[in-house]
């Protein structure tokens, strides 16, 4: 058994900005060495073989087979860092753009941080009652349950993990690199490189609506540049990466993309986890928008037995009378829900109506959608 005691400068809540004070651990790390003589195989999704090397101290030969399994649903990265402190607005008008895109899934699961949970209460219809499994990072279940790929026909997975730098040096101990954890690392930005897929579309991108890809595109691959957070000095970098990119991975995980029965997987992070990029905005739909919806579902409301109790095509301005907004507002709202198949257009001034093919009306199906990632329209 090898101890180690850590002394660390830390904050003192409620006292003067700069007020520290130091708190000391004690890290003991039993060194559990392979057998010698025998073959022993580690399987491990996430350690890379030079910290398995530096850990066992003995030559370990990396057996991962060349290539890669054939996917059969599709995981895929949107390049933006949702984090514990992201406004509840933003993170409900993400997860709403996330959900308006990717409609032909009808069962959602959700990995986030704990804080932005309780988003899920505040979506409001047609998409709230589309989530039907969540967690947050941390919870054991986004790295340890089978049943999500089961029960979901898509996993969004919103948020980058992050651990505290005393959960750096820890690590650093337990694997051997104290006089590492001894020093002090800058926190910043750092960059990182990603197959990425380009879609040509054509969208709105502005604070008021939906900043993603819409109906026609053509797709292109290469490899981009992409800044995220992380430490400045390459082994607390690497410690970071160890910690960080092994919960995403397993977040990822949950989605078993490569058995025919599995279900896609959509991440919106800054950090690497290994995937393909989309080269686009992160979808965006805000609460204005979502006020114009409701107020053009209000409007064109029909009873069961399809007798119509109000007009089934409204025009812009009644809608902006109704909500005491300009008519150009309105206008941009409802472009921006058109452009998520939300509501259609009955000619350039012919009005306004909920989308025949809003995939919110369609009923839940238990079987696992065969093709993935192509949004309905």
């Amino acid at each position: 058994m090898n101890s180690t005691i850590l002394v660390t400068p830390r904050n003192v809540p409620g006292m003067a900005q700069g007020t520290k004070t130091l708190v000391k651990s004690v890290i003991g790390v039993r060194e559990n060495v392979p057998p010698s003589g025998i073959t022993v195989w580690f399987n491990d999704a996430t350690l890379t073989a030079e910290r398995l090397t530096s850990i066992v101290k003995r030559p370990v030969i990396d057996g991962t087979p060349e290539g890669r399994m054939r996917q059969r649903k599709q995981s895929r990265q949107y390049v933006r860092d949702v984090t514990r402190q992201t406004s509840r607005d933003r993170a409900r008008a993400i997860l709403r753009g996330l959900l308006a895109e990717y409609q032909d899934h009808p069962r959602v699961g959700l990995i986030t941080h704990r804080p932005l949970l309780s988003v899920l209460n505040e979506l409001g219809p047609p998409f709230q009652d589309r989530v039907v499994k969540s967690t947050y990072f941390g919870s054991g279940e986004e790295r340890s349950s089978n049943a999500w790929y089961q029960e979901c026909d898509l996993i969004l997975v919103l948020g980058t993990p992050r651990v505290p730098p005393q959960a750096i040096k820890d690590y650093l101990v337990q694997v051997d690199e104290q006089e590492v954890a001894c020093a002090e690392s800058v926190w910043g930005d750092v960059l990182w490189q990603a197959l990425t897929t380009n879609r040509e579309t054509n969208h709105d991108d502005d604070d008021i609506g939906r900043d993603v890809a819409g109906d026609e595109h053509t797709e292109t691959t290469e490899v981009k540049t992409f800044s995220g957070r992380g430490y400045h000095d390459p082994r607390w970098r690497e410690a970071h990466r160890d910690l960080v990119r092994a919960q995403l991975v397993q977040a990822i995980g949950r989605g078993r993309t490569v058995l025919e029965d599995g279900c896609d997987v959509v991440v919106v992070s800054s950090g690497e986890c290994g995937l393909t990029v989309i080269d686009a905005p992160v979808p965006y739909l805000n609460d204005a928008a979502m006020q114009v919806y409701r107020e053009v579902q209000q409007l064109t409301m029909e009873n069961p037995n399809k007798e119509s109790l109000g007009k089934t095509i409204v025009s812009s301005s009644e809608i902006a009378q109704r909500l005491d907004l300009s008519t150009v507002r309105v206008r941009e709202l409802l472009r921006t829900l058109e452009s998520f198949s939300l509501v259609q257009r009955h000619g350039q001034r012919g009005g306004w109506s909920i989308a025949a093919h809003d995939c919110s009306q369609r009923p839940v199906i238990s079987s696992v959608q065969e093709t993935a990632h192509v949004p309905c329209r």
